[in-house]
C-alpha cells in the first residue's frame, strides 16, 4: 500500500511513526480495510482509525467493507465514537457532514436496512448475545429521528415556492430595468441549510426522505401557479437537490426505478448497484463534489419511473405519482427496521431467517 494512500486516510499523520511502518510493511493481501481491522486487534490507535474508517463505510452504505472489517473485528462495535472524541464524517456520495456517533445509529437514523442487517449479527457476536447495549443505541436512533421528523415537518416548503416566484419577478424587473439582478438568491440559502459547509449532528438535521416527499407534494399542489422556468427551477434545484442528499441504498433504488423496485419489486441490476441510472449507465446518481455546479439537483433531476434523469415540471400527473410511492417505500423500510429489532431482540439465539418488506 502506498503511503500517498494512506496518507488520505484522517488519523495517519498523528500515528506513532513505528506503527505506520507497521502499515507499509504489511506483506498481505487485504486491502486498507481489512488491514486496519486486523492491525486494531494489535494496537488502540488503530482501533480509532478503524472505527474512522468503519464509520465511513456505514455512512456511504459500503456494505462489503462492512463486512469484511467486522468479520474481523466485531469489536469495533463496541467502542464510543463519542468518547474516542473522532472527528466528523463527510459522505464521499452527498457530500453530507456529520459529527460522529455510533455505526448501528447512524445505519437507523438514515434508514440504512440493509446496513442494518449487517451490524447486527457481529455486534450480538461481540456483546455475547446480550442485547442491552443494542437497545439502548436503538432507542437512541429512534430519539434522534423523532426530532429530525419535527424540524421536517416544520420546514415550509411552500414558502421556498414562493420565493422562487417572486425572486424571478424581481429578477425580470431588474433585468428590463437595466439594474443589477439580486443575487439573495432562496435556492442558495435552501442549499446551505440543508447541506451546511460545517458539520452538523443528526439530531439537527432533517429527515431526507420526508422533506422530499413535502416538496413532491408542494410541486403537485403548486403546478398550475408556476409557469415552466419557475417549475423547472424548482423540480431541478429542490427536487433534485434533495434526492442528491439520499443516501446510497435510496439512491440506488432510483437508479434503478422508484416505481420499478417500490411497485414492481424488481431487484437492483448491476448498474443500479453502483449508483449508475439503469436507462442512462453513463450518467452518476451522485455529483462529483461538493462544489460541483453540474449533475443531480443542478442539471437535472431522477424521474420516479425507469431510473433516468427527468423533467417533471411538465406534467402535474407525473410528479403527482412521486410521494404517495416515497410513502410506501418509507414504510416498508420502517417495517423492516421493527421487523430486524423484534428478531434481534430475542436472548434465545434465534437463527430466523430476516425478513425483508421491499427489494434493497
Amino acid at each position: 500500500m502506498p503511503a500517498s494512500t494512506l496518507n488520505r486516510i484522517p488519523f495517519f499523520q498523528s500515528t506513532p511513526s513505528h506503527l505506520c511502518q507497521l502499515v507499509l510493511d504489511y506483506k498481505g493481501d487485504y486491502d486498507k480495510y481489512k488491514i486496519l481491522a486486523e492491525l486494531s486487534l494489535t494496537h488502540s490507535h488503530f482501533k480509532k482509525l478503524a472505527l474512522q474508517v468503519l464509520l465511513q463505510s456505514v455512512l456511504d452504505d459500503r456494505r462489503k467493507e462492512v463486512e469484511e472489517m467486522l468479520a474481523i473485528n466485531s469489536g469495533l462495535l463496541l467502542l464510543d465514537p463519542i468518547e474516542l472524541h473522532l472527528p466528523p464524517t463527510q459522505s464521499q456520495y452527498t457530500w453530507q457532514t456529520f459529527e460522529v456517533d455510533h455505526p448501528l445509529v447512524i445505519a437507523l437514523v438514515r434508514n440504512q436496512v440493509e446496513m442494518v442487517k449487517r451490524i447486527l449479527p457481529p455486534f450480538l457476536e461481540a456483546t455475547c448475545s446480550d442485547v442491552k447495549l443494542i437497545q439502548i443505541l436503538w432507542e437512541r436512533a429512534d430519539g434522534i429521528k423523532a426530532k429530525q421528523s419535527e424540524k421536517t415537518k416544520q420546514f415550509n416548503v411552500e414558502k421556498l415556492i414562493q420565493a422562487i416566484v417572486a425572486g424571478n419577478a424581481r429578477k425580470t424587473v431588474e433585468s428590463k430595468a437595466g439594474g443589477d439582478v439580486s443575487t439573495n438568491d432562496p435556492l442558495e440559502t435552501f442549499r446551505h441549510l440543508i447541506l451546511p459547509s460545517e458539520p452538523v449532528a443528526l439530531t439537527d438535521y432533517f429527515a431526507i426522505e420526508k422533506l422530499l416527499i413535502k416538496a413532491y407534494l408542494a410541486y403537485e399542489n403548486n403546478f398550475y401557479e408556476l409557469n415552466c422556468d419557475q417549475r423547472q427551477e424548482f423540480s431541478i434545484q429542490v427536487v433534485g437537490y434533495l434526492q442528491s442528499l439520499l443516501a446510497p441504498e435510496d439512491a440506488k433504488i432510483f437508479c434503478q426505478g422508484l416505481e420499478d423496485v417500490v411497485r414492481g419489486k424488481k431487484p437492483i441490476e448491476v448498474g443500479a448497484s453502483v449508483l449508475r441510472l439503469r436507462r442512462e449507465p453513463g450518467v452518476s446518481f451522485y455529483r462529483s463534489s461538493l462544489l460541483d455546479q453540474t449533475g443531480l439537483g443542478r442539471s437535472y433531476l431522477i424521474g420516479g419511473m425507469s431510473g433516468n434523469t427527468s423533467a417533471m415540471r411538465t406534467s402535474c400527473v407525473t410528479g403527482g405519482r412521486h410521494p404517495p410511492v416515497m410513502q410506501k417505500l418509507c414504510r416498508a423500510k420502517a417495517a423492516a427496521l421493527e421487523n430486524l429489532k423484534s428478531q434481534h431482540a430475542l436472548r434465545d439465539g434465534s437463527d430466523a431467517s430476516l425478513i425483508s418488506c421491499v427489494v434493497l
